[in-house]
């Protein structure tokens, strides 16, 4: 038993050896296989859609799928018009009710505009049925059509409370987009948002009592992207802040904290160009796997650098420092890892296709975080620092006086928590 463990530690000692004495050959893996890695973003698909919180399977979403196949299998764009009047039929609200009907109308991508504007009524005489527009010319109408427009849409059930509520205070104008808008494509998704938000923008421009608001499944989609966007734009930062602040109070060391914070960045970019490579998705669930992967990574880098320290204190060299530590930490560090993975993998058997990606995504970004805190952190943690142990926190004394505590008031603690 003695033996085999003397041959496992052997083997240890020649393979961090071997890291350590040829870190530049492993530097150039770590770039080539990180490049290979986010070559798979172009391919990133994101998902705005709701259903990622529900299994495809959920009889609520099956009948939800169905009526959408059946009456809206378009994307559109809703503007929902309100005016701060009684009601919006009056000369002044149809015309720009009508002028947002005819600038949708010329909006990219455009197949069909519905709203009162064109809406045809129908009714039957003796045994014909007859189709009249409701609006004949919309810019040409006085209060007295008006109003017996206004009772035509109360007694029509397709259009009261649908294109009109039936108060009259609240009327929208629905854009149906063709089938070859594609809202993944970033281009097409920013040209048909934009020109809804002119439209917008035009009307009230032009009609200081009314309000235009953006629906439909094309602006939720952009929304969920903008605040995805807003979110790792304030939180990322702060987040990445924060660990810098936490690493260089532990090491005391700026160049060790920069190796550190280098894993953990790029091992969270790393999650989302693999997971492009596997086809998982990204949405409003997935994107927490970046700051995830970011918070994990710093597991493995942490152990190999509290060790590297400590032997340092101890008066080794660099090098030798650096190679104790990973021969120490390997084992510990993959069964964090591997352990790890499997509960991320688990996320799969939830049946949610939001939270399965959420543990895809993590998943990847943890086992690249793994490859590279033993092929790419030690020759960053060697080239980049040069830290003096003496100032660093002491560590051990940290641990023992938390141990003490926890052992004095273990009664008191177990009743707390």
């Amino acid at each position: 038993m003695k033996k085999v463990m003397e041959q496992d530690k052997n083997i240890g000692r020649l393979i961090s050896e071997i890291l350590v004495k040829r870190r530049g050959s492993f530097v150039i893996f770590s770039v080539v296989f990180m490049l290979l890695i986010l070559a798979g973003t172009p391919q990133l698909v994101f998902n705005g859609g709701l259903d990622i919180f529900f299994s495809e399977d959920d009889p609520s979403v099956v009948l939800f799928d169905e009526i959408k196949e059946q009456y809206s299998g378009h994307e559109n764009i809703v503007f929902l018009f309100r005016t701060e009047k009684e009601h919006l039929f009056n000369k002044e609200d149809i015309d720009s009710l009508s002028s947002l009907h005819s600038k949708a109308d010329l909006s990219p991508y455009n197949t069909k505009v519905s709203s009162i504007i064109n809406y045809e009524f129908i009714a039957s005489n003796e045994n014909e049925i007859v189709i009249t527009p409701l609006f004949n010319n919309p810019t040409q109408v006085n209060d007295i059509d008006l109003k017996g427009i206004k009772e035509k849409i109360n007694s029509d059930s397709l259009a009261a409370d649908f294109l009109v509520n039936k108060k009259g205070s609240v009327a929208i104008v629905v854009v149906e987009l063709a089938n070859n808008f594609d809202p993944t494509d970033p281009k097409q998704l920013k040209e048909v948002v934009m020109g809804a938000q002119n439209i917008k923008q035009e009307v009230e421009a032009n009609n200081q009592e009314i309000s235009v608001y953006l629906n439909g499944s094309v602006i939720v989609l952009n929304q969920s992207q903008q605040a995805i966007g807003e979110t790792f734009g304030a939180f990322l930062p702060l987040t990445i802040i924060i660990m810098f602040l936490l690493l260089f109070f532990l090491f005391r060391s700026v160049g060790l904290v920069f190796a550190i914070l280098t894993i953990n960045i790029t091992a969270a970019l790393g999650c989302i160009g693999a997971g492009a490579w596997f086809g998982v998705e990204l949405n409003m669930l997935s994107t927490t796997a970046v700051i995830l992967t970011l918070i994990i990574a710093n597991v493995d880098t942490l152990h190999i650098s509290t060790t590297y320290l400590k032997e340092l204190k101890n008066g080794l060299d660099k090098e030798s420092a650096m190679s104790i530590s990973l021969q120490r930490n390997f084992t510990a560090i993959l069964l964090t890892s591997l352990t790890t993975v499997g509960g991320f993998l688990g996320f799969n058997f939830v049946g949610v296709a939001g939270i399965s990606d959420l543990g895809n995504f993590t998943m990847l970004g943890v086992t690249i975080a793994f490859v590279l805190s033993f092929t790419l952190f030690p020759a960053l943690a060697l080239k980049w620092s040069n830290p003096d142990p003496a100032r660093g926190l002491d560590q051990e004394k940290v641990a023992k006086a938390i141990t003490d505590f926890s052992l004095i008031y273990r009664r008191p603690l177990f009743v707390f928590f």
